[in-house]
Order: structure tokens, then C-alpha cells, then sequence
């Protein structure tokens, strides 16, 4: 009989390596975009990096980043201003601000441990990983070895679903799919590239003025183009990384470990 590690050996730290991959990625699509990451406290924005609700909790949480930071700052004044007296009293001002440093570190420990998981990809910028693929898909329809052209690697990863036993695998075989593309570091690169020129396209065509409608898109397209030429290039030329990528879907069937690629980081365990 299997074990449970044997049925599912994608653990904590595997799954905690694809959540910062597929965060990675969504910075550099982001970035080549040319979007804000981060805001002023140096978190990633949402249109980027979003908390990813499941069935069971479809509604919005009713407390997020900002709501936390506002009690956190009402609580702490709250305490300076019970302990008003011992603060003017001590002389040592590294104390007070050792104090705050510590309770204000609590509750940032205690908010990343209840709402680590969960946190995914955005919608917007997955939406974009898929047009870029829909993009080169005639491109890569000639790669060569062909069993990593699109349609019969998707059919490699409904086969590889259907047979295992994981729990933290992608149901949706075309989810995978797409993960697939831009998690290895063989192709992931050169496509993230695409998608990030595709959304800053579209960011340019979706703001007003002239400039921006006559010249700019010209612009950013030529930039798409210069994207989707290194791929096809790799494809005409043979590169090696297909091969490679082609070598990986083929260890997930005999190496559990290498199921990874197709893991879903928000399913809880």
C-alpha cells in the first residue's frame, strides 16, 4: 500500500517555492509592462499578486491589508497613550522604540500566517499568460520534438492528472497547462517577455490622447513583435530548451517530485 508521502510528495516547501515562482512571475510580466509592483509600504498590488478566494469563502475577506494597518496604529496609540507617564519618565528613548518595533512585528507575523495561503497569480495578469500563448501558439505548433507541441502536451498533462493520486495537483488540466509554460525556466522566461509586452500594449491602448493612440502602440507593438521573434527564432533554430521541457513532462510520469509543475500552491491541505 502507498504511504501518504508516496501518494503526495508535494510538501510545505515545495508548495512555498511555487508560490514565490509564480509570484516571481507575475512581477516580471508586470515589469516588462512597465506597471507600478509595490506601493508605499512595499507590498505587492493586488493588480498583480491578489488574495485568490476559493467556493468556500467567495466573499471578499472582510478584513484586509489597510484595515489591519489602521487598527494596528489605533491599538498602538492606545497603549502610548495609557503608559504616557512611564514613557516621559524613562530616559532611555531605544526602549520606546524597541517596544514599538516589537508589537507592531506581532501582528505583521500573525497577519502573514493567516493569509499566506491562498494568495495568487491576478486574474488580469493570468489573463495575459494566456494571450501570450494563444499568440505563439502557431509558432510553437513547429517545435520540435513534437510531443511538446500544444495540443498533444496538454493531452500529456490530462493523462499525467488522470493517473495520479495528488491532492495538490491543478483539476483543470488546462491550467496546468498554462502554468506549465511559464513556471519552467526553459520557456517561462522568453514568454513571460511576451505577456509582459502584450499587457503594457494594452495599457497603452487603453489611455487617452493622441500620443498614445497613433504612436505609442505602434510603439509597444513592435516591442510585442521583438518578443514573439526570440521565441520564434528558438523554434526555428531548434533550441536545446525544448528538449529539455520535453525531458521534464516525460520524468513527471516516473518522478513524483517533478509533479511540482503542475501543483496548485492555493489548495489547502
Amino acid at each position: 500500500m502507498a504511504t501518504e508521502a508516496e501518494d503526495d510528495p508535494i510538501d510545505t516547501n515545495v508548495i512555498r517555492e511555487l508560490r514565490e515562482l509564480d509570484m516571481t512571475i507575475a512581477l516580471s510580466i508586470a515589469g516588462f509592462a512597465g506597471m507600478d509592483t509595490r506601493d508605499r509600504q512595499g507590498n505587492i498590488v493586488s493588480e498583480i499578486w491578489t488574495k485568490n478566494n476559493d467556493t468556500d469563502t467567495a466573499a471578499a475577506k472582510l478584513l484586509d491589508y489597510s484595515d489591519m494597518r489602521s487598527m494596528l496604529k489605533a491599538q498602538l496609540q492606545n497603549h502610548l497613550d495609557a503608559r504616557k507617564d512611564l514613557l516621559l519618565e524613562s530616559e532611555s528613548h531605544e526602549v520606546v522604540a524597541q517596544w514599538i518595533f516589537n508589537f507592531s512585528e506581532a501582528w505583521e507575523q500573525e497577519y502573514r500566517k493567516r493569509w499566506t495561503h491562498g494568495w495568487d497569480i491576478s486574474q488580469r495578469i493570468m489573463t495575459c499568460m494566456e494571450e501570450a500563448l494563444y499568440e505563439v501558439q502557431v509558432i510553437l505548433d513547429e517545435v520540435n520534438p513534437p510531443d511538446v507541441k500544444p495540443r498533444i502536451l496538454l493531452q500529456r498533462i490530462e493523462a499525467i492528472l488522470s493517473t495520479s493520486t495528488s491532492n495538490m495537483l491543478y483539476k483543470d488540466a488546462y491550467k496546468a497547462y498554462v502554468r506549465l509554460w511559464f513556471r519552467n525556466k526553459y520557456t517561462g522566461p522568453m514568454l513571460a517577455h511576451i505577456a509582459g509586452k502584450k499587457l503594457q500594449k494594452q495599457i497603452v491602448c487603453n489611455r487617452s490622447g493622441a500620443y498614445s493612440a497613433k504612436v505609442q502602440r505602434n510603439d509597444v507593438q513592435q516591442e510585442v513583435d521583438s518578443a514573439v521573434d526570440i521565441l520564434y527564432h528558438a523554434v526555428m533554430n531548434d533550441d536545446a530548451i525544448f528538449h529539455s521541457l520535453d525531458a521534464l513532462v516525460s520524468s513527471m510520469s516516473t518522478d513524483h517530485s517533478q509533479l511540482k509543475w503542475i501543483a496548485d500552491h492555493t489548495t489547502k491541505n
